[in-house]
């Protein structure tokens, strides 16, 4: 079931898993420093993590985006800019 259908649960299926080379570790945060640049995107729904790589936030937040992968979108809550992780790309929608 995809969120748009369920969304007055505030359920939705979550992507494949990312892949196991996916390393959240010094060289990953390097190559982030030196983006300048990001998408936002407003969370539809509150997503709870269920890997360490995975980043909470609640619907209404705003994400700074810097990378996407496979479904996964990986980037840091606009109140919290140290804390990086990935958020299903499907309860996001795109600011203009």
């Amino acid at each position: 079931m995809t969120f748009a259908e369920n969304r007055t649960k505030n359920e939705f299926d979550l992507p494949d898993p990312l892949p196991a080379s996916v390393v959240m570790d010094g060289d990953f945060y390097n190559s982030l420093k030196e983006k300048t640049t990001f998408e936002l995107y407003t969370l539809q729904a509150d997503f709870h993590p269920t890997d360490q790589r995975h980043l909470a936030a609640k619907r209404g937040e705003r994400l700074c985006a810097v990378r996407e992968l496979n479904g996964w979108v990986c980037g840091f809550v606009e109140t919290v800019p140290n804390t990086y992780g990935f958020v299903p790309m499907e309860i996001l929608s795109k600011e203009e």
